[in-house]
């Protein structure tokens, strides 16, 4: 056996023996933490209190196989086909980006603006569908419209709105080619926000082996001549289709925070500020029609 004997301590040095030639150790603290979080639904106490609980040969062998899958720079979020986002749990494959914790600010955000005084939500470039789906979950009063390129999005997208109990109305567009959004949505639309592909082609070489290998390329790049394309193309879309007062959040690419809104600005909106993430990054555009 690939451990001295069955005890989850043993185990755990195994993991920290194969994962720190990978990770740093405070990102394998945390994959350890998060594989028996999964695995076994244990707290961080919890699994501290179990140390010297044995484990069966099945799950060692289970374990392991979920080691070297690590190993190979898979993300968690793969490897247990799930993700937390705003404290709900979200099906997660190969064909959507993993929910992210700056996005988790987006939404928080559009609660703390919004809530209860916005009807009809449009999320562009929905992914798993994580911005609506926590929206919606937080604040029941509101409908909620998204749209994504992927037929394969889509349907995880409705997948996570049925098992979060959400009504999510799902359009299968890329936005792109979309002229104008009352060709596929006739209701008022109060908020728009979108979270669309922003990373350059050029930075690809800054990038972690777990998301280059792993997270779809669809959702992540546009070409370094035009960094800005879908943040131009949506705020044309989205000034049109806004009702007056209505918003437009963005999450952004920090390399292009002010260029973006500027952007936003040419389009006539009567307010557009540049937020920070916690980070202190340029993340988020804030625009009111």
């Amino acid at each position: 056996m690939f451990v001295l004997n069955n005890t989850i301590l043993s185990f755990k040095n195994y993991f920290f023996q194969k994962l720190e030639l990978v990770y740093d150790v405070a990102e394998v603290e945390q994959l350890y933490c998060l594989t028996f979080y999964y695995f076994k639904g244990w707290s961080k106490v919890e699994l501290r209190m179990n140390e010297q609980l044995l484990l069966s040969e099945s799950e060692l062998l289970k374990l392991n196989s979920i080691v070297k899958r690590l190993a190979n720079s898979e993300p968690i979020q793969h490897v247990f086909s799930k993700a937390e986002f705003f404290d709900l749990e979200f099906y997660v494959d190969e064909d959507v980006l993993i929910p992210r914790q700056e996005t988790e600010e987006l939404v928080h955000l559009i609660l703390e603006h919004s809530k209860g005084k916005c009807k009809n939500l449009l999320d562009i470039g929905t992914g798993t569908g994580c911005i609506p789906i926590a929206i919606s979950a937080n604040d029941r009063s509101l409908n909620a419209f998204a749209v994504d390129i992927s037929e394969k999005a889509i349907a995880i997208a409705s997948r996570n709105a049925k098992a979060l109990k959400v009504d999510l109305k799902l359009f299968c567009k890329d936005i792109l080619k979309v002229t104008d959004l009352n060709s596929f949505i006739e209701d008022p639309i109060d908020i728009i926000v979108s979270n669309p592909p922003y990373i350059t082609i050029e930075e690809k070489s800054l990038m972690h082996k777990n998301v280059l290998d792993f997270d779809p390329h669809l959702a992540l790049f546009v070409e370094d001549s035009t960094p800005l394309i879908f943040y131009d193309k949506i705020s044309k879309l989205a000034y049109h289709k806004l009702s007056v007062g209505g918003e437009l959040y963005f999450e952004i690419n920090e390399q292009f925070g002010s260029q973006t809104k500027k952007l936003v600005e040419s389009y006539g909106f009567s307010v557009v500020r540049l937020m920070q993430d916690l980070n202190q990054k340029d993340r988020i555009i804030y625009a009111i029609k």
